[in-house]
């Protein structure tokens, strides 16, 4: 978990020196990996990404998680999940395109969805690197509020790592 705090701050700090980001009207697909508590595989998502404009952009992510595919876990696959989040990227040109992010993530078990659902909004910042004008990873850190039927809880130290494809 040090290791991934420690990649996440180094990628915050080099990204207030460059962006490449989403250009308007560009669409994208990806897979991100988000955590609320560490990198313990709580979310798994394949997205769609549009450029907004030249500094923001939308994403929507379904994802199925829950264990997803660990031995033995009788949740395996059962969960769903969609995702929606804002991006706002900062406006200059370069590598790394830092961004801070805001997000809704409604998820529950299918046989029980009412009983089980989890409603998470939060917020995030990060950074994408851009390999070419096609091709990004991209990693963030953040907070949330997730409420469930029973309590409300404050999330400090989430994490999400993406790859995406844009054309």
């Amino acid at each position: 978990m040090r290791n991934i705090l420690a990649f996440a701050a180094v990628l915050c700090l080099v990204a207030t020196t460059a962006m490449a980001g989403p250009k308007a009207g560009q669409w994208g697909v990806g897979i991100d990996h988000f955590s609320y508590a560490g990198m313990a595989g709580d979310d798994t998502h394949a997205n769609l990404s549009y450029g907004l404009d030249d500094a923001s952009a939308v994403r929507v992510g379904l994802g199925f998680d829950g264990g997803m595919g660990l031995a033995g876990d009788a949740k395996a696959g059962k969960v769903i999940s969609l995702a929606v989040e804002y991006r706002m990227y900062k406006a200059n040109s370069g590598k790394v395109s830092p961004f801070m992010g805001v997000g809704l993530n409604l998820s529950g078990d299918f046989d029980a969805f009412g009983d089980t659902m989890h409603a998470v909004v939060g917020g995030s910042l990060g950074g994408e690197y851009w390999y070419n004008d096609n091709i990004s990873i991209d990693a963030s850190f953040g907070v949330a509020i997730d409420h469930q039927k029973d309590a409300t809880n404050l999330v400090f130290g989430t994490t999400g790592v993406g790859f995406n494809l844009y054309w």
